[in-house]
């Protein structure tokens, strides 16, 4: 309800009390979730007495609904104010990513720093500043279209492909009758306490035909701590638990009767963080076409989205959701509000995963997966393995890195989910991580604000399983923007194209669904030279896929870049008659280094082959960073260094979990004592940048070894002595 104050009489103390409780209010509204009508009192207070306070109020709810324009503006406005709070140029410098703008964006997040913020959040952020431009201008992985018959003006996202049919989740607007609302199932909501009981039964009996039972089975649930409603207008259904405990049977009866009247006063069905409908399941599916020369899937049209069907949609936030291959088991995401009388403010909105099975008589009632907890946190965002065996979902459950981390669960051979466990630092940051799908060959495809981006979230992806991932991967534009990009997802048996969400400017609503298609890796050009490039392990001469090559042009300073294949292969279009430098990174190898190219006499058509063989990481290995220069005496780096050891920067990024010696090394010229105190003032110096660059200190150790290891002994040449004046880089260990 809007507190208005009236516009006589009072003066200036009522107008000061009045615009406390709009505050509390607001406040209250913000709590709940309820961001539209907390803007509207906000923006009604910042009209009648702009301050400070007033205006970030503003800023940060029209943040929290992604509207980043007027976000933008308000954030702007309140850096005009004196006494501005340090955290407010942080969330300027995230908007400013969101709208693209990453100069803007990296003077904010330094002042962050500079004033007293987190350095670690700072780095992490300035440095995907630094990145923006360089992701933006690689080669792109894919083509994209928005597809319009799917979208409405609403938002639609999150696709889920399965067997036969693809799933989405929409709050576009449905009209929920009330037979509608009578098939819809109960749905059993859990406020989990300490695990004590072993099992507890939960009964649940239709209140209509008391022989109509079903069974649900409780593992590792403290019984009293248990309390279930229905969320059906007429209390069709009773409830039961184990526990007689006659307070808590009353506490039942109490959120049933406020569930009851929160249904029946949502008759609009409209949810107050977006002014929009609650979120909802729809399927979909696709026929073929001849000859139609629309979307990029090729020739097919997409069906109308329909609702899933009584008991998977609730008539609270219901969705995204994954199925088992078979498609016969659902788990969905189901974001219930809840009363709880243990809480202060009376409302909790965390989400939480059910699970639903395919019958003979439709799906099942939902039931919650195990280890949700809404009173304390969110579990949500399901993917399941291809063998149902893992389920990998996102939470901020304890245990994260940060905020919300991604985490997989094992189902044992007894049928029971196993504790949670984090998948780990290479995937996980201080920051969300969000929406993990998988592909049609187990590589991991996530969303992260945490990782280097354009803004928002961006689309990544991983190799591997748990804890041996390979570095993420960004998946670059058109896939990803300066907005929110996130559930990618591939069609049945396709390793080229698929689907995905994004609220990027110039789509058809909120969040709108896009599809993709790969861009061949072959290069075509028969009017141009072809260098074509082949990555295989030195150790056993097998193509090595995910290597990023660089091209560069020597004269230009311009490089192209494209990552290899399964085969291995790299192709670039070069020039006649043109000098270049070929470099690689790949996870799990050592760096090279720069290969000289020219392309003397090559013609339109002609293929120069090259075979590049990559070292695999091993204890001990270890590799030269060229040209890291100091003043004769001196430990101070020149800034022509930087760039060289910026690559380091990249192998450890690419790396995460190596550790390593950074070393610096001396010619013979001089005492014993001074080299070996300056190459170790030379080391700490390398250090020092690689931790300003977001390296963590604790995976490199500084060495000065003076003249004790030269490459050349007995040098006497100036030439010889320069080879002996240089810094490596040693493999401590890969864990």
């Amino acid at each position: 309800m809007l507190l208005l104050a009236a516009p006589w009489g009072g003066g200036q103390a009522a107008y000061a009390q009045t615009q406390v409780l709009d505050k509390k209010t607001a406040k209250d509204l913000m709590d709940q979730g309820e961001y539209i009508k907390a803007l509207e009192i906000y923006k009604n207070i910042d009209a009648k007495k702009s301050t400070l306070e007033s205006t970030l109020d503003v800023a940060r709810t029209h943040m929290l609904l992604r509207n980043y324009a007027e976000a933008e503006f308000f954030f702007k406005n309140a850096m005009k104010y004196d006494g501005c709070p340090t955290d407010a140029y942080c969330d300027l410098g995230d908007v400013l990513m969101y709208n693209g703008k990453y100069i803007e964006a990296r003077k904010m997040y330094f002042t962050y720093a500079t004033n007293g913020g987190d350095p670690t959040a700072a780095r992490g952020r300035i440095f995907s500043c630094d990145s923006a431009n360089d992701i933006a201008g690689r080669k792109p992985f894919y083509t994209i279209y928005n597809e319009r018959r799917i979208n409405t003006k609403y938002s639609d996202f999150s696709p889920t492909v399965t067997k036969g049919f693809v799933s989405l989740t929409s709050d576009r607007p449905i009209d929920y009758q009330s037979t509608d609302r009578e098939e819809m199932a109960v749905t059993l909501s859990m406020m989990q306490g300490a695990g004590s009981e072993a099992a507890t039964l939960l009964l649940l009996r239709n209140a209509q035909n008391p022989t109509d039972t079903v069974r649900f089975n409780r593992v590792n649930l403290d019984s009293t701590a248990q309390m279930f409603h229905s969320v059906y207008e007429g209390d069709k259904y009773d409830v039961f638990t184990s526990d007689k405990d006659k307070q808590k049977l009353r506490n039942k009866r109490e959120m049933d009767r406020r569930m009851q009247e929160k249904m029946r006063d949502k008759k609009k069905k409209i949810y107050g963080g977006t002014g929009r409908p609650y979120l909802n399941m729809y399927i979909f599916s696709r026929e073929n076409v001849k000859d139609l020369a629309k979307g990029v899937l090729g020739s097919f049209v997409w069906t109308k989205p329909e609702i899933m069907q009584a008991p998977l949609n609730t008539g609270e936030h219901t969705g995204p959701c994954c199925f088992t291959p078979d498609g016969n088991t659902i788990y969905f995401c189901y974001a219930e509000q809840m009363t709880d009388v243990s809480y202060q403010n009376g409302l909790t909105s965390h989400v939480g995963i059910m699970i639903s099975h395919k019958t003979e008589d439709g799906w099942s009632y939902p039931i919650d997966f195990p280890y949700n907890n809404r009173a304390k946190y969110s579990v949500g965002h399901p993917c399941i393995t291809q063998d149902g065996k893992y389920l990998i979902f996102s939470s901020n459950m304890p245990g994260t890195l940060g905020s919300m981390d991604l985490f997989y669960c094992e189902l044992s051979n007894e049928g029971q989910w196993l504790p949670p466990v984090n998948l780990g630092p290479i995937i996980n940051t201080p920051r969300d991580e969000k929406f993990p799908t998988l592909d049609n060959d187990g590589t991991l495809y996530f969303s992260s604000y945490g990782h280097p981006g354009l803004g928002g979230l961006d689309i990544f992806r991983a190799k591997g399983k748990f804890f041996s991932w390979t570095a993420v991967e960004n998946l670059r534009q058109p896939i990803n923007s300066s907005s929110d990009d996130f559930s990618m997802v591939f069609l049945s048996g396709s390793k080229t194209e698929g689907l995905f969400s994004s609220n990027r400017p110039g789509g058809y609503g909120g969040d709108d669904i896009y599809s993709f298609k790969a861009v061949p890796t072959e290069v075509i050009a028969k009017d141009k030279p072809i260098i074509s490039v082949s990555c295989i392990n030195r150790k056993d001469s097998a193509p090595v896929e995910s290597v990023v090559l660089t091209l560069m042009n020597k004269k230009t300073k311009k490089g192209d870049v494209v990552t290899t294949g399964t085969d291995g292969l790299g192709d670039f279009a070069a020039l006649s008659n043109t000098a270049y430098s070929l470099s690689s990174t790949v996870a799990g190898f050592l760096p090279t280094d720069p290969i000289s190219i020219a392309t003397k006499v090559m013609k339109a058509g002609n293929v120069m082959k090259i075979t590049l063989p990559l070292n695999p990481l091993s204890d001990g290995g270890s590799f030269k960073v060229n040209n890291v220069n100091y003043d004769y005496g001196k430990a101070v780096l020149k800034k022509a260094a930087y760039k060289q050891l910026d690559k380091v920067v990249k192998f450890m990024q690419t790396n995460p979990t190596v550790k390593i010696e950074l070393s610096s090394h001396s010619d013979s010229r001089g005492s014993l004592k001074t080299n070996m105190a300056l190459s170790q003032k030379r080391a700490e110096a390398c250090v020092v940048y690689l931790v300003k660059k977001g390296i963590s200190p604790d995976r490199v150790v500084s060495k000065g070894y003076g003249p004790t290891q030269p490459l050349v002994k007995n040098a006497k040449t100036e030439k010889q002595h320069a080879k002996n004046r240089r810094t490596e880089v040693k493999i401590l260990s890969m864990q």
